[in-house]
């Protein structure tokens, strides 16, 4: 029986506010944080205000059922009240944490398949994110093992070169090598360490309405601004010449069809973030379209973690592969971690470096030998 329910006010890696529930049982105290959106003073007095209205509703509730207190949050969220995504996720994850004693990762019954880890390696200047992918290392001990190696390989050359800005707070490398130049690099990395590429394009920030606008983008893979035909053209023809594995986000968000188009040509992952929203009910209204055979989710975007399970059960129903990963303004906490392997995840995207990522692979590892013949992704 769910016996008090607390708010706070905690702080994310960049020292931004999150939110942190905590939730008391006759078992314990559960807690989860999350990081609150574009945070303000008026804000967060309004979820703290929102909280006190809210939080005798659950007092008695059966914690073994988190569903029932999702379905009891997403009641309360009315269009008059507007309850804030990251107090409802908050209280849902406490929730799910309570319902399984802290294994949140058996949440919908326990597995043995895990993740691939996809390493967060460079921010882009145009594009938003370069990755690798180690699909032959065989457990996450051994993935997070080489990519470690391997991001301190990539800022060595581009120390080395004279163009290394630090990190970014995802963990990623910033730099003023360019695009064209970072996936140069990425390429020979990928070729020497034997691994795969990802890139997140993240085209939406781009787009200005008629064009893919590289304009001032420093040394960009193309010049100026380009129809949407075109950039169909750059990334086929980069995909091909990279072995490119995954793509995100290549297009703006309401064109499904190029998104189709890119997925029917090549035979790789291509992925679907801003173009879904981490929604359910876009992921259907898209689907006629065949946009993605990949969603990539941030589940720190979502309301409660039974919306997570809508888009995980639309997505296994149609054959779409399902991408995780940590928001770019993150906590330490590692809920992440367990909902990767909780909704069979086919991979994870994980930052490198930097506390609240190696809690988050640890975590991981924690699991994995929790588990009994564990396995990472299916290929």
């Amino acid at each position: 029986m769910i016996q008090n329910m607390k708010l706070y006010t905690v702080m994310t890696d960049a020292g931004s506010p999150a939110i942190l529930a905590k939730i008391w049982t006759r078992a314990g105290c559960y807690r989860a944080t999350v990081p609150v959106k574009d945070p303000s003073s008026s804000k967060l007095g309004k979820i703290k205000s929102d909280f006190s209205s809210i939080r005798s509703n659950f007092t008695g509730l059966n914690e073994d059922d988190w569903i029932s207190f999702d379905s009891l949050l997403e009641q309360l969220n009315t269009k008059e009240t507007r309850l804030d995504q990251s107090l409802t996720l908050a209280l849902s994850l406490a929730s799910a944490r309570a319902a399984t004693k802290n294994d949140l990762w058996k949440i919908v019954g326990q597995t043995s398949k895990f993740p691939h880890i996809v390493g967060i390696m460079v921010k882009g200047s145009a594009w938003r994110n370069f990755m690798l992918i180690p699909y032959r290392e065989r457990n996450v001990e051994d993935a997070f093992r080489m990519l470690s190696e391997v991001s301190e390989a990539i800022g060595h050359e581009l120390d080395e070169k004279g163009v290394l800005n630090g990190r970014g707070p995802d963990g990623a490398w910033v730099t003023d090598l360019g695009d064209t130049g970072i996936l140069h690099l990425i390429g020979q990395v990928a070729s020497d360490w034997r691994m795969a590429i990802g890139v997140d394009v993240g085209a939406g920030s781009i787009w200005d309405g008629t064009h893919y606008d590289y304009t001032g983008k420093g040394d960009g893979v193309v010049e100026g601004k380009i129809t949407p035909e075109d950039q169909l053209n750059l990334l086929s023809a980069l995909m091909e010449h990279y072995k490119i594995d995954y793509i995100e986000d290549p297009f703006n968000t309401t064109d499904f069809m190029l998104h189709a188009k890119l997925s029917q040509k090549f035979n790789t992952m291509v992925a679907g973030g801003d173009l879904y929203g981490s929604d359910a009910s876009r992921m259907r209204m898209a689907y006629k379209y065949r946009p993605t055979n990949t969603v990539s989710v941030t589940p720190s975007s979502l309301a409660t973690v039974s919306h997570l399970s809508r888009v995980y059960d639309f997505a296994r129903a149609h054959g779409i592969r399902v991408v995780m990963s940590r928001s770019v303004s993150d906590t330490g906490d590692d809920w992440v971690s367990d909902l990767s392997v909780a909704f069979r995840a086919d991979m994870i995207k994980l930052g490198v470096t930097g506390a609240s990522n190696t809690l988050k692979y640890g975590r991981l590892m924690e699991i994995w030998e929790e588990t009994h013949s564990p396995k990472l992704g299916s290929r």
